[in-house]
């Protein structure tokens, strides 16, 4: 069975145009294919780690985690951009860096209104 986005890309593109979206409704937007979904809740917070990781390893243990790094970098990057081949899109940072923001925010958000009740799953 294939997916069916609620929003096609011309019209995502034509409500983005119309502007009155946050940041945050143009990413859901951007971000409709499930598999896309699950790449990001994965690969975000891999990204995450990759830059958090070795911080902590260098004040831990004095290492420099730089294979870590980029094991951890590859990975996550690699998953975001797959998703968005499932997609068909482009990644929203390309277009406006401050996703590299709204991305996570986004992850981060979506489990606690799911909790909340706000939001189905």
């Amino acid at each position: 069975m294939s997916f069916v986005p609620k929003y096609s890309h011309d019209e995502v593109d034509r409500m983005v145009a119309a502007g009155n979206l946050s940041l945050m409704e143009i990413y859901r937007l951007k971000h409709q294919h499930p598999l896309n979904q699950l790449t990001h809740v994965i690969g975000i917070p891999l990204v995450g780690a990759s830059v958090l990781y070795p911080i902590f390893a260098w004040f831990a243990w004095g290492a420099l985690a730089w294979k870590e790094w980029l094991i951890l970098s590859a990975i996550g990057w690699g998953l975001q951009f797959l998703g968005h081949a499932f997609e068909g899109n482009r990644p929203a940072f390309l277009q406006d860096p401050r996703y590299f923001i709204v991305g996570p925010l986004y992850f981060i958000r979506k489990p606690i209104l799911w909790l909340q009740g706000r939001l189905r799953p």
